[in-house]
């Protein structure tokens, strides 16, 4: 589910009862398998889909929407806590 549709907000709740598992036990489970908790795999799942999106010349703001973000700015710090730089910058140094 999380890399079927990153941009959705899953809870945790939510991923238990798809894999038919206690919220806990999926948690500790996942940082096992994964050494990531749900939520940072999830983030960094998101992140890693929009650098796809930001090759093209859609306007960040569209981007942010489009991949469930609150805001430009919101995904600006994801982005930022995960690749170390701006949607912007990243952009740039791509082209």
């Amino acid at each position: 589910a999380l890399d079927a549709a990153p941009e959705r907000r899953w809870s945790l709740d939510q991923l238990a009862a798809l894999a038919d598992r206690h919220p806990t036990h999926l948690a500790r489970a996942f940082r096992h398998q994964t050494g990531a908790s749900v939520g940072a795999w999830a983030r960094r799942q998101r992140v890693l889909r929009l650098c796809v999106d930001l090759a093209g010349a859609t306007p960040l703001a569209e981007l942010a929407a489009r991949h469930g973000y609150a805001d430009q700015a919101h995904m600006t710090r994801e982005f930022r806590a995960c690749m170390g730089l701006t949607p912007g910058a990243w952009r740039r140094a791509r082209r």
